[in-house]
């Protein structure tokens, strides 16, 4: 978790379009048509969960189907960057054995949802 004064890494566009390839992927695997939705579709079925340390659960229809996690890294000369790991339902499964499956659930139900936040007094 960062510290106060720390905030969490910010996706770029190339990592965005990368989680994007992966969410039409992964619904093209639960045999749903992405170019077949309509927007309020995908409105009312992805939601994304963000957590405080930057990481991200993507949910279709409240079943988490891709978990990205920013990892800092520091080179030899203090240089600091962010590599963001990206893991679908599947490949978790794969690495079931360690647990991994079980804290990407645990991440995703401990993550304050977006849609959670309560929405400003409109007067």
């Amino acid at each position: 978790m960062p510290n106060s004064h720390e905030q969490a890494p910010r996706p770029n566009l190339q990592v965005a379009a990368r989680v994007e390839e992966l969410l039409r992927e992964q619904l093209e695997e639960l045999g749903v048509n992405p170019r077949k939705l309509a927007p309020e579709d995908i409105a009312a079925n992805m939601h994304c969960h963000l957590a405080p340390n930057g990481s991200m659960t993507y949910l279709w229809k409240g079943e988490p189907m891709l978990y990205v996690t920013p990892e800092k890294l520091v080179d030899e000369n203090g240089e600091g960057s962010v590599l963001w790991r990206m893991f679908t339902k599947d490949d978790l499964a794969e690495d079931n054995e360690a647990g991994s499956y079980d804290s990407f659930l645990m991440d995703a139900a401990d993550c304050v949802c977006e849609d959670d936040d309560p929405e400003p007094d409109v007067k």
